[in-house]
């Protein structure tokens, strides 16, 4: 399901990046309030992705799934591309997240709780330290075959 779900910010479309995301889901973005709810998550994402230049790979490093089978996380590393808003130029960021997910009443997954952060703040391309919002992940990569819908 991460697999398929990294290849969703490929198409920059928030409708199919944000359907990870259960309704009431909360995101932890740098720099930003908590983002309760999946519009809000989307709203944070559009701008994010119609960047020309973005792009993001994830790969969980960790799975785990609780003993009842209803609550599972995932913790990995993610490397992005985005366009300083400021100078225009092109910087990548590396950075670690942790997803939270909770199996639904159909028997798939969504994301209910999802944090990210830059291993370093990111390094504006005149060499200046700067910080910029990112985008959450939602599932990625998992192994975990329990985490498929």
């Amino acid at each position: 399901m991460e697999t398929a779900w990294e290849k969703t910010f490929v198409t920059k479309d928030v409708d199919k990046i944000g359907v990870v995301y259960a309704d009431d889901a909360s995101a932890f973005m740098p720099n930003s309030p908590v983002l309760n709810g999946v519009a809000a998550i989307k709203a944070a994402l559009k701008p994010m992705v119609e960047d020309k230049n973005f792009s993001i790979r994830f790969a969980s490093t960790k799975v785990e799934v609780s003993k009842s089978g209803d609550l599972a996380y995932s913790q990995g590393a993610y490397s992005m591309n985005m366009t300083d808003a400021k100078t225009k130029k092109v910087f990548t960021e590396k950075g670690k997240f942790v997803t939270v997910f909770k199996k639904q009443a159909a028997g798939g997954w969504k994301a209910v709780a999802d944090i990210m952060n830059a291993d370093a703040p990111a390094a504006a391309p005149n060499g200046a330290r700067q910080s910029q919002r990112r985008p959450t992940r939602g599932i990625r990569g998992a192994k975990n075959r329990k985490l498929k819908r």
